[in-house]
């Protein structure tokens, strides 16, 4: 083999050498994120409010600027105090959830780590004479919200709809 070709194969070998160091570090902070999805997970099946606290330690970065954008209208909660709240009325008002960490695309570069899995909440409304009183109440509210224009009036009596009609027995 001449000179230019070993030089060729050396830089081969050293990138290959840099990548699989990589790939190893890679696998442990991998292997880090995925305990962290999995002790959300056992958070949201526990349940315990006054867990709170050790949840958040575990799972969270406990900074100030830490924020939550959830699914629901309103919810953004900023700052540790409201995530801890947002996480409390997960658990006593929102569906079962289902993340599959086991399955979690993992990408990380530097201190950063970009995650998505699949996940499912499943959650039974309560087919009661008060939850609809309380549909009713929400909507008439809506429309006098002087605040929202008439399209976004619309919206919420649709939402609301949505969920009564999902939520009757078939």
């Amino acid at each position: 083999m001449n000179k230019i070709g070993m030089q060729y194969l050396n830089k081969v070998l050293k990138e290959e050498s840099e990548e699989k160091e990589f790939i190893c570090s890679s696998s442990l902070e991998n292997k880090k994120i995925r305990e962290t999805l999995k002790e959300f997970q056992q958070g949201y099946i526990e349940r315990n409010p006054e867990k709170i606290d050790s949840f958040f330690d575990k799972v969270f970065i406990n900074k100030d600027e830490i924020f939550i954008l959830g699914t629901g209208t309103g919810e953004l909660a900023l700052g540790v105090n409201e995530v801890k709240d947002l996480i409390k009325d997960d658990w006593q008002y929102w569906g079962d959830v289902d993340i599959d960490y086991k399955n979690a695309n993992i990408s990380i570069h530097g201190d950063v780590a970009w995650i998505s899995t699949k996940g499912s909440v499943k959650h039974s409304f309560e087919d009661t004479k008060e939850r609809y009183d309380s549909y009713v109440s929400f909507i008439k509210n809506k429309v006098k919200d002087n605040e929202l224009t008439s399209k976004q009036k619309i919206t919420y009596i649709n939402w609301v709809l949505a969920l009564t009609y999902h939520q009757r027995s078939q």
